[in-house]
């Protein structure tokens, strides 16, 4: 038998505020696709980085370390992967 990893490494609680339709919309989102409002949360978070221009803007920052191992830790690793994947073909 394989271990089983946890869904989300390195969890940090945020208090947020919004709206009573947003807190009602993700609620609703989260019974009928059965994940939680948390991993809701962060798949849509994770198509932030989608957008090119924010990508841009953080590539711009002078405190690039603090961003380069908070943000674009899980993505270069994917983007490796694939790399070496694209290599052997």
């Amino acid at each position: 038998m394989k271990p089983i990893k946890p869904k989300f490494a390195n969890l940090v609680e945020v208090k947020l505020n919004i709206s009573d339709r947003s807190s009602e919309i993700l609620k609703r989102y989260a019974e009928y696709t059965k994940f939680t409002e948390s991993e809701i949360i962060e798949r849509l978070i994770a198509e932030i980085m989608d957008d090119t221009t924010f990508v841009s803007y953080l590539m711009g920052k002078r405190n690039r370390k603090k961003i380069d191992n908070l943000i674009f830790q899980s993505n270069s690793a994917t983007a490796q992967k694939s790399t070496t994947a694209k290599k052997y073909e």
